[in-house]
């Protein structure tokens, strides 16, 4: 009787933690687009596998299909121009994973993927970059997302279309 009173109050305690995590992320305030640079740089490649780097879809594949012919490949090249306190960066996909931590001030360059394939994966493909003070609190967010329809949008503003 008392083991099911201790799991029943740690689920609750475990859901709790949980929805305050997940709505304080969602809380984190954009940054102001006059203190970041963000550049589109598009190459041509050939695809010859799955390149570990890009953006993975939410069923967890990357597209596979080999060409001799060079696609279009999407980097976003980023740079913090001011720093209000910033120490550290964290870059999540879509999907929540930490892909990468660097310090703030150094370039960071994001791979996303081949162009036809963002396009044609069924889903929205979007990369957060979270902000955090040095006790490792988010404070400011930068989010970069491609619509289905190939629309590139910066923290929720309409950049262009691909």
């Amino acid at each position: 009787m008392i083991s099911r009173v201790k799991m029943k109050f740690s689920l609750v305690v475990f859901c709790s933690v949980a929805s305050l995590v997940l709505h304080a992320q969602e809380d984190i305030p954009f940054m102001p687009a006059d203190q970041f640079q963000s550049k589109i740089d598009l190459t041509f490649k050939k695809r010859e596998s799955s390149d570990p780097s890009t953006y993975t879809f939410s069923d967890g594949s990357q597209p596979k299909k080999t060409t001799d012919t060079p696609i279009a490949f999407l980097d976003i090249n980023f740079m913090l121009l001011r720093s209000e306190g910033e120490v550290k960066v964290n870059v999540i996909n879509g999907r929540s994973n930490r892909t990468s931590k660097v310090k703030v001030g150094t370039p960071v360059k994001l791979a996303v993927g081949f162009i036809e394939d963002v396009k044609n994966n069924g889903e929205d493909v979007e990369i957060n970059l979270i902000f955090s003070n040095d006790l490792k609190k988010p404070i400011r967010k930068v989010t970069f997302k491609i619509g289905q329809d190939g629309s590139y949008f910066v923290n929720d503003e309409k950049r262009g279309k691909f």
